[in-house]
């Protein structure tokens, strides 16, 4: 089933992928990772509501599992937070979120990623130089660590400013 969730999401079949996390959910109701799932293929899908319910959710979880972390784990809920509340227009819980992944222990791509979505930010604000210098550092942190997903999305991100 996880194997199935990996290759929905790279056939951009996120509702079958939904489908199957919110399967595994029932089946392992402890298991917090699953709604980080759920809200990072929710954002791949564009649905950030989506994402932020499942973020809520899952955080609820996270905070009354006493079982090891994951390095990095507390910073990817902070991420998928500010990812989804960027989503949804709310910058300045957004901001919060993304600038505690830039704070905490988070692995570089991560936190290449957060800078992306700081550009939106600032470019939702009006702040284009602001966000073009976000823009450049997310590109090369991305880069650098292979993540060239995000490294594409903040280059053209440079060339036509997110709305």
């Amino acid at each position: 089933m996880f194997t199935l969730i990996v290759i929905y999401n790279r056939e951009e079949r996120y509702d079958d992928a939904l489908r199957v996390i919110g399967e595994l959910q029932r089946r392992y109701p402890r298991n917090r990772l699953l709604w980080l799932e759920a809200a990072s293929t929710a954002l791949r899908a564009s649905r950030p509501a989506v994402a932020r319910r499942a973020i809520e959710d899952g955080r609820a979880k996270f905070a009354q599992d006493r079982r090891p972390r994951a390095f990095g784990e507390a910073a990817r809920w902070h991420y998928y937070d500010g990812a989804a509340l960027v989503g949804l227009r709310q910058a300045d819980g957004a901001g919060v979120e993304l600038r505690a992944v830039l704070s905490g222990e988070a692995p570089e791509w991560l936190r290449g990623r957060a800078h992306k979505e700081l550009g939106k930010l600032a470019d939702l604000a009006g702040d284009r130089a602001g966000a073009i210098a976000e823009y450049r550092l997310a590109s090369s942190l991305c880069r650098e660590h292979h993540d060239s997903a995000c490294a594409d999305e903040a280059t053209a991100l440079m060339r036509k400013q997110h709305r």
